[in-house]
């Protein structure tokens, strides 16, 4: 090859380089990377393989800050947490859902479970109904609080659980909503309470009208209340029942019962002994222990010993006895009358 032709081939070999570079730094400047929304911005339609052909530092930091999805958090817990929750009392949730990304999120959805718990009205978010709320907006980085809550309506003893979750948030640049674990959240707590219910077993005869007190402590001075039927009792505790005032034609039931919830709500009913360590004894009558209701109530049944002046024959029985006792009386006063004034005369 004469030294002219060689000198033309290099000339042409350094144009055709000096083309390419220029080429391709048009190519990696037309991809333009938001790293604020995680997203790329296509401003050329290039073909995926130039993209692969441009430097690592590109290529590096597109898979580094590019995310197609996005994560919200929520979490519940109870205000003035209590280990069992009464009728009539009402549980108070806070629900906080809380945006972990630096971008807006909107257009979310919260649901609850069916198991009574329902949402409150609250500023800044529509209430479509007590089991679905949706928040207009959340700002990047910052936590929304709603408040749910749940009435108790009877005294049964079971377990709730409160499940909230959210079903659907959306954004600007239109990721897609990651829902994992931590969208759902489970929250579990007790309700109910123990009944006890006195029964004298003669009631439908003369044991009648009788009022017992239940008590907090052993020596029966703290009364909590009076009478025959006592609700409300907390689980895990121990009150002192003694009777006030007995039936009619009664003796007064002297013993002091310990009333023992469990944590399931059953009712035990020990007679309390102080006497050295021991505390308790079990009752040895059939009739002292309680029976256990298909609601939960308790029954004690205890028979009673009567008055024993007169005999007792049930109702106006009782009358014609104490005629004959009083004209019994009436004729020993009026014999000894009688005998006093012959002795006078003689």
């Amino acid at each position: 090859m004469n030294k002219k032709l060689k000198i033309f081939v290099i000339f042409i070999f350094c144009i055709g380089m000096l083309i390419f570079k220029v080429y391709t730094f048009k190519v990696s400047n037309t991809f333009k990377i938001d790293l604020e929304h995680k997203y790329i911005n296509n401003v050329a339609n290039i073909d995926d393989s130039n993209l692969n052909n441009n430097s690592n530092v590109y290529t590096n930091t597109i898979n580094d800050s590019v995310s197609s999805n996005f994560t919200l958090n929520i979490k519940q817990s109870i205000e003035k947490k209590q280990d069992y929750y009464k009728k009539g009392e009402k549980v108070l949730f806070k629900i906080e859902v809380t945006n972990l990304e630096n971008f807006q999120v909107k257009n979310i959805v919260l649901n609850l479970n069916e198991s009574g718990v329902e949402f409150l009205p609250g500023d800044n978010y529509t209430l479509k109904n007590k089991k679905e709320i949706k928040v207009n907006e959340l700002e990047a980085n910052k936590t929304f609080v709603v408040y749910a809550i749940y009435e108790v309506k009877s005294n049964d003893i079971k377990n709730i659980t409160s499940k909230v979750s959210i079903t659907k948030a959306e954004t600007a640049n239109n990721l897609v909503f990651n829902k994992l674990d931590n969208t759902v959240s489970t929250l579990d707590f007790k309700v109910g309470c123990a009944i006890l219910k006195i029964v004298n077993k003669e009631e439908a005869t003369q044991a009648k009208n009788a009022v017992f007190g239940l008590y907090k402590d052993s020596a029966c001075e703290d009364l909590i209340s009076a009478g025959l039927v006592f609700e409300n009792l907390e689980v895990n505790s121990i009150y002192y029942l003694k009777e006030i005032t007995p039936p009619d034609n009664c003796v007064l039931y002297k013993g002091v019962l310990a009333v023992q919830v469990d944590n399931e709500g059953k009712i035990q009913l020990k007679k309390y002994v102080a006497d050295q360590n021991i505390q308790y004894r079990a009752i040895n009558s059939s009739n002292e222990v309680p029976t256990i209701n298909g609601d939960g109530t308790a029954i004690l049944t205890l028979s009673r010993t009567a008055i024993n002046f007169l005999p007792n024959l049930r109702g106006q029985s009782n009358l014609y006895y104490v005629l004959i006792g009083a004209i019994l009386i009436i004729s020993s006063i009026s014999s000894y009358i009688i005998f006093c004034n012959r002795k006078k005369v003689y």
